[in-house]
C-alpha cells in the first residue's frame, strides 16, 4: 500500500507541474513583458523589482472579469512599478461592509454592486474623492471627471457628513433597461418592434396567434421582482414626467403616496399597465415563470419559448456561454403609454437605470493615492471605449465609441437607447428614507408578484400605501431625527 501511495503522490505532483490540475491557471507573458497570472489574479511587468501592489476586489458577475483584467494590463503597461492583484467575488456586497467595519482584508478599490455606501461614509470609512473629481483624465483641453459624469451620478456620489460635503463614490457601470427580444424570430415572422403599449398589446396577441401558442410573448423571472420594476418605473416616469417622479424621492410628506395626484398617480397608472401584460390570465408568460430565477427565465428566452424578456444591458454578456451562435438578441426601449408625458408635443423617452453600481476607496486602504490614479485612468476615453467593447455596457460619462465590428447588434441597441433617453435611477438622502421608514413601495415591498397572481389590484395597493403613510408619517419623522 505504501508503494501505491508514493506512486500516487508522484503522479499528482507530475500533473500539477505540467498544469493539468490545481487551482491556478496558466501564466501568460505578452511581447512587451506584461505578466498575467491565473487569468488575471495578478498582473505585473516581468522585470519589475518590488512593485507597489494595488489590490482591487470586484463583483465577478454579469460582466465577468475580462474588462478589469484588460484595463489592469493597460495600467501596468504604463506603470511598470505597479502590480495589480484582482479578487473576483460574485457576492462582494455581502462581505464588503464587514471588511470596512473591521479594517481587515481591505482592498485598495472595491467594486461592488449597489449597496448602502453612505452608511460607511458617515462613519468615516471611505476616502473622499474631491480631488479626483476635479481632474481631467484626457488632458487640459478635456472635461473634468465631474463635468463628464451623468448628472444623476454626480449627485448620487456626493454626501454631506460631519467632515463636510464630499464625493465618496465613483461610478462603475450604468444600466440600460428595456425589453430584450429575439431579432431573428421577429424578422422571420414579420413582427414589428412596438413603440406604444397599444402596439405591444397587439404584438403579444399576434405572437400567440402566429405560433399557435407555442411561443409566448414573455419569459420573466418571477422569483426576482426587481426585473418587473424596470418597466414599471419607466412607465411611472412616463406617466408624470421626471421632475414629478423625482419629487417622490424628496419624501416631504405622506401626500406623495396619494394616488389621486402626482407623483403617486403615475405609480398607479404604471401598475395598471403592468397588469395588462403580466397578469396570469393574459397567458402572455411562459408557464411557471413565477417560480423561476433570472438565469432560468433567460434560458427560456434563448431556447425560443418566448419572444421577449424584460431585462438589461448585461444579459448578452451574462448568457454568452449559453447562447447559440446564430441567436440574434436585440433590445427595444419600453413602449410609450397612451398618455405619456410630452415635451414640445413629443413623448419623452425615459430609461430607468436601476440601482447604481460604483467603486469606493476605503479610508484605511494601503494605496489610496495609487487607487485614485487607477480610477482616473479608468475614465480616460480609450478606457471607457475598452469597457464598452468588452462588456456591451456603457459607463455614465460623456464619450463616443465607433460603430465598428467590435460592437454587437445588442450593444448598438443599448447605446442607442441610452443616447435617446432621459436616464434616471432612484436615490434619496431624506432621513425618513435613510432610516428605512418611507420606501418606494410600502406594505411588504413591490407589488408585482401579487399583481401577477391577482392577489391585489393597482388601486387597492396604492390606496393601502397612502393609508399606511398617512397613519405613520409623524411617527416615522420623529423616529428619523
Amino acid at each position: 500500500m505504501r508503494k501505491i501511495s508514493i506512486l500516487l503522490v508522484f503522479v499528482l505532483c507530475l500533473l500539477t507541474a505540467v498544469g493539468l490540475i490545481g487551482c491556478t491557471g496558466p501564466t501568460q507573458v505578452s511581447e512587451d513583458g506584461i505578466v498575467v497570472e491565473n487569468e488575471g489574479d495578478a498582473i505585473y511587468y516581468k522585470d519589475a523589482v518590488s512593485p507597489t501592489v494595488l489590490k482591487i476586489a470586484f463583483t465577478e458577475a454579469g460582466f465577468g472579469r475580462e474588462w478589469i483584467v484588460e484595463m489592469s494590463k493597460q495600467f501596468v503597461r504604463e506603470n511598470h512599478d505597479v502590480r495589480v492583484e484582482l479578487e473576483g467575488d460574485p457576492t462582494l456586497a455581502n462581505s464588503l461592509f464587514t471588511k470596512l467595519d473591521s479594517g481587515k482584508n481591505l482592498a485598495d478599490i472595491f467594486v461592488p454592486l449597489n449597496s448602502a455606501w453612505e452608511t460607511y461614509a458617515y462613519k468615516g470609512k471611505l476616502e473622499p474623492l474631491d480631488e479626483l473629481f476635479a481632474q481631467k483624465p484626457d488632458g487640459e483641453d478635456g472635461l473634468t471627471v465631474a463635468e463628464s459624469m451623468d448628472e444623476v451620478y454626480r449627485e448620487y456620489c456626493s454626501l454631506s457628513t460631519k467632515d463636510g460635503t464630499h464625493y465618496y463614490a465613483f461610478p462603475w457601470n450604468t444600466t440600460v433597461t428595456g425589453i430584450v427580444y429575439n431579432k431573428k424570430m421577429f424578422r422571420e415572422n414579420g413582427w414589428e418592434v412596438p413603440t406604444t403599449t397599444a402596439e405591444l398589446k397587439t404584438l403579444c396577441d399576434r405572437i400567440l396567434a402566429d405560433t399557435d401558442g407555442a411561443v409566448k410573448p414573455f419569459a420573466y423571472p418571477g422569483k426576482i421582482g426587481g426585473y418587473f420594476d424596470y418597466i414599471g418605473t419607466t412607465w411611472w416616469m412616463q406617466a408624470v414626467g421626471l421632475e414629478s417622479y423625482q419629487s417622490f424621492w424628496d419624501f416631504e410628506n405622506a401626500e406623495i403616496y396619494d394616488p389621486s395626484q402626482a407623483p403617486a398617480s403615475g405609480k398607479q397608472v404604471a401598475l395598471e399597465e403592468f397588469e395588462k401584460f403580466f397578469k396570469l390570465e393574459t397567458g402572455y408568460g411562459v408557464s411557471g415563470s413565477m417560480s423561476k430565477d433570472h438565469t432560468t427565465a433567460q434560458m427560456d428566452f434563448i431556447r425560443g419559448e418566448a419572444a421577449m424578456i424584460v431585462n438589461a444591458n448585461w444579459m448578452e454578456t451574462e448568457m454568452k456561454t449559453s447562447t447559440p451562435e446564430d441567436f440574434e438578441m436585440g433590445m427595444m426601449p419600453v413602449p410609450f403609454l397612451e398618455n405619456a408625458y410630452t415635451e414640445n408635443g413629443e413623448p419623452v423617452q425615459y430609461n430607468y437605470t436601476t440601482a447604481p453600481d460604483y467603486m469606493i476607496i476605503p479610508a484605511e486602504a494601503a494605496q489610496k493615492e495609487l487607487a485614485k490614479e487607477f480610477l482616473l485612468f479608468s475614465v480616460r476615453a480609450d478606457m471607457l471605449q475598452l469597457y464598452t467593447r468588452l462588456t456591451g455596457s456603457p459607463r455614465p460619462f460623456q464619450y463616443t465609441i465607433e460603430d465598428d465590428a467590435n460592437l454587437t447588434e445588442f450593444t448598438k441597441d443599448i447605446l442607442k437607447i441610452r443616447e435617446e433617453s432621459v436616464c434616471y435611477f432612484d436615490f434619496s438622502r431624506a432621513d425618513i428614507y435613510m432610516k428605512g421608514y418611507a420606501k418606494k413601495y410600502l406594505n411588504g415591498g413591490d407589488p408585482y408578484s401579487a399583481l401577477v397572481r391577482g392577489e391585489v389590484t393597482p388601486s387597492r395597493f396604492c390606496n393601502l400605501e397612502y393609508a399606511e403613510a398617512d397613519k405613520q408619517w409623524t411617527t416615522w419623522v420623529q423616529s428619523s431625527q
